[in-house]
């Protein structure tokens, strides 16, 4: 029964791990910030009027394309679905070596 319970905490751990790896949005590497802070250049002036008053995070699911165009996917909040990918969508991004076709997800934090 130790042992049983043994592997499962080294099976939950190792989920939690992975689970959180994966759950980070854009990876913490320098090429990685540097598309963070281009897509934060470009949604600066972005208005919010449409967004719900509970809402202080809205989450960005996007891809860049072979000819480095932000590709939108999809948005957390239905309300700024179209606001953001109007202002995002096949903008091209200057970040070399960044990953063609690879699901990013960029947290927006609303002020």
């Amino acid at each position: 029964m130790k042992n049983l319970k043994i592997v499962l905490a080294g099976l939950l751990l190792s989920v939690f791990t992975f689970g959180s790896a994966f759950a980070n949005g854009i990876d913490s590497n320098p090429k990685a910030d540097e598309l963070k802070i281009e897509m934060t250049d470009l949604l600066k002036d972005l208005d919010f009027t449409n967004l719900e008053a509970s809402t202080e995070t809205v989450y960005v699911n996007f891809l860049i394309n072979n000819k480095k165009e932000i590709v939108v996917l999809s948005t957390s909040e239905e309300g700024l679905d179209e606001t953001i990918k109007a202002r995002l969508n096949y903008k091209t991004v200057k970040t070399e070596n960044i990953s063609m076709f690879k699901k990013y997800t960029l947290p927006v934090v609303i002020k």
